[in-house]
């Protein structure tokens, strides 16, 4: 279940895979899968780590600090977590991971 943001909105990070494949179609996997490994660190408790994974990977895509869309989503990140990794797309084998760690929460 989505966790809405203070306003009540749910924040999703479409927008946010668009701008990966867009700007980066030859690294956009390696993006994803660094987005997706901070967001699952994160969940498991691990939050300075995967706030940094997830901080790199919207440097690395250009995104810039003051980009009020990417703010949102870094301040969306908890309870969100698996919800927007699996939003990304990353490659198979990290969104087993992802499942299997959703799973273990239950």
């Amino acid at each position: 279940m989505p966790t809405p943001n203070s306003t009540g909105e749910v924040v999703s990070v479409v927008r946010l895979r668009e701008i990966f494949e867009t700007r980066h179609k030859d690294h956009y996997m390696a993006i994803a899968d660094l987005f997706a490994m901070g967001c699952l660190l994160h969940f498991q408790g691990h939050d300075r780590t995967g706030r940094k994974l997830v901080k790199e990977a919207l440097r690395f895509a250009g995104c810039t600090a003051n980009d009020a869309y990417l703010l949102i989503v870094r301040e969306n990140l908890a309870g969100n977590e698996l919800r927007f990794a699996r939003e990304i797309h990353a490659h198979q084998e990290v969104n087993e991971l992802l499942e299997a760690a959703r799973q273990n929460a239950e």
